[in-house]
């Protein structure tokens, strides 16, 4: 007889644990099957890059504001798409708010973009691979 329950568990990774600010957050779906009195644990594992900044701000209830980075690689040309992306955030800080440019970069999701970061996309334009 076999027993499966599944649970999505949350865990911070950190780069110092004193300073309680994680560096990523990893979701977890653990898998636990049962047969007879053998246990087996199944655990798909998703690491997903929140910029400092951003876990920061969501620790302190403070509002991010997600930016699709679509428009950066697909949507204009460089250097244009880097200076808009920029444009953008800052008029997102100047808001009040923290902006998180949201991509995937190296088959990781990343929530929050360094500048290196945007401008890699950047330059990068339609040699990026789009995803949904």
């Amino acid at each position: 007889m076999m027993i499966g329950r599944s649970q999505i568990i949350k865990i911070y990774v950190f780069d110092n644990p004193r300073d309680m600010k994680p560096i990523a957050a990893l979701t977890v779906q653990a898998q636990a099957v049962f047969v007879a009195n053998l246990c087996y644990v199944f655990i798909n594992v998703l690491l997903v890059k929140v910029a400092g900044e951003v876990s920061e701000a969501l620790s302190l209830g403070r509002a991010v504001v997600a930016l699709e980075s679509t428009i950066i690689s697909h949507g204009m040309p460089y250097p244009q798409n880097l200076e808009t992306a920029k444009q953008v955030e800052a008029i997102v800080r100047e808001n009040g708010d923290i902006p998180a440019t949201v991509a995937i970069l190296d088959g990781t999701p990343c929530v929050g973009l360094s500048v290196e970061e945007l401008e890699r996309l950047a330059t990068l334009g339609k040699k990026a691979q789009k995803t949904a």
